[in-house]
């Protein structure tokens, strides 16, 4: 007989964070994001274990009405700056993620 265990699935969205800011003439940015994640197990998620960090998703830019992204994780659609969830990962094999 062979044993098998089956991972856990877990779906983790990823809102990035947002700003308004005025032109000043130098480099502004925002950075981070919020994960919120739903899972049908009763163990808790280590949100630690969630790459990138919210740190390393930042945009930033120096001129009026232009949208600029300092990251692979980072699109821009539409003038819109969006996080590419494609890009995150969940390291813990007991898990199968689906960022969305």
């Amino acid at each position: 007989m062979q044993w098998q265990i089956t991972p856990a699935t877990i779906t983790i969205g990823v809102k990035g964070a947002s700003g308004t800011v005025t032109y000043n003439g130098s480099e502004q940015s925002v950075s981070g994001y919020t994960a919120s994640i739903t899972s049908t197990s009763k163990f808790t998620i280590d949100t630690s274990k969630v790459t990138p960090t919210s740190s390393q998703v930042v945009a930033s830019g120096t001129n009026a009405s232009t949208t600029a992204y300092t990251n692979k994780y980072i699109d821009v659609n539409n003038n819109v700056v969006e996080i590419d969830s494609d890009t995150f990962a969940y390291s813990d094999h007991n898990f199968n993620a689906t960022f969305v």
